[in-house]
């Protein structure tokens, strides 16, 4: 089935803009339009030291959060 749609210039220029070699206009909308975020995309695209150090660091923020949410806290509940 083909529907026919209207879009201004500025649009059909920005569409334009988006394709990717011979990419037809249905498929640059259908790749934009990607209604989800699939995490397994990204499995595998660091080396494994990449990862491992992300990991590290990731953990460093996490504490560093938690301890300043924690001092926020008690802020809070001395007022």
């Amino acid at each position: 089935m083909v529907k026919t749609i209207t879009v201004t210039n500025d649009a059909y220029e920005a569409l334009k803009k988006l394709k990717m070699g011979d990419e037809s206009f249905s498929e640059v909308i259908r790749r934009v339009a990607k209604p989800t975020f699939n995490i397994k995309d990204y499995f595998g695209i660091l080396p494994r030291e990449g990862a491992e150090e992300a990991q590290k660091k990731l953990r460093e923020i996490k504490v560093s959060f938690s301890k300043d949410m924690e001092e926020r806290r008690k802020r809070v509940h001395s007022r």
